[in-house]
C-alpha cells in the first residue's frame, strides 16, 4: 500500500504576478459578471490577489502618480495608496519617502527610538507646537515625517 501524498498548496504569486493575473480576470467576462454580483469564490481571490498585487513596484508608482487602474473594478489597496501619497505629497513629503511609506519598508529600532524622542521634544516646545497647530508648512512636514517613521514597522534586531 503507497502512503497518500499531501497535498502541496501552490506557492503564492509573487506581486508581479498577481497583477498579471488581477489583469488577466478582469478581461474574463464570466469572472467579472460573477465578482461583480459577490460571489464569494471570485472575491476571495480578488482580495487575495490584491492584497499581493499593492506590493507591486508598478502599482506604487502608479499611485504615486495619482493613476487609476484601466478597469471600472478598482481596488481598495489602490485606492487608499492613491490617497495616501497625495496627502503625504500636500505634507511635504518627498517622493522617496512615499515610496517607503506604500511599500511598507522597515525602520531600524535606532530610526524608531530618534523619531520617537524628537516627536517628544518637539511637542514640548511651545514654539513649535503653536507653529504645527497653526498648520505650518516646515512644522507639518517635519510632524507628518516623525510619525512616518514612529508608525513604521521596527526590523527585529538579529541575534548574535
Amino acid at each position: 500500500m503507497t502512503e497518500p501524498q499531501p497535498i502541496q498548496t501552490p506557492p503564492a504569486p509573487t506581486p508581479d504576478e498577481a497583477v498579471a493575473k488581477l489583469a488577466d480576470l478582469r478581461s474574463n467576462k464570466d469572472w467579472t459578471d460573477n465578482f461583480l454580483k459577490g460571489n464569494g469564490p471570485q472575491v476571495a481571490e480578488f482580495r487575495s490577489l490584491s492584497e499581493i498585487a499593492i506590493k507591486s513596484g508598478d502599482r506604487i508608482e502608479k499611485a504615486i502618480a495619482g493613476v487609476l487602474d484601466d478597469s471600472p473594478v478598482q481596488e481598495s489597496g489602490h485606492i487608499q495608496n492613491i490617497g495616501a501619497a497625495a496627502w503625504l505629497r500636500e505634507a511635504g513629503v518627498e517622493t522617496g519617502v512615499i515610496r517607503q511609506v506604500l511599500t511598507g519598508d522597515e525602520v531600524t529600532p535606532q530610526e524608531h527610538a530618534a523619531a520617537t524622542a524628537t516627536k517628544a521634544r518637539l511637542l514640548k516646545d511651545q514654539d513649535f507646537t503653536k507653529r504645527y497647530m497653526a498648520s505650518d508648512g516646515e512644522a507639518v512636514r517635519q510632524m507628518t515625517l516623525l510619525n512616518v517613521i514612529v508608525s513604521s514597522k521596527v526590523k527585529a534586531e538579529k541575534q548574535s
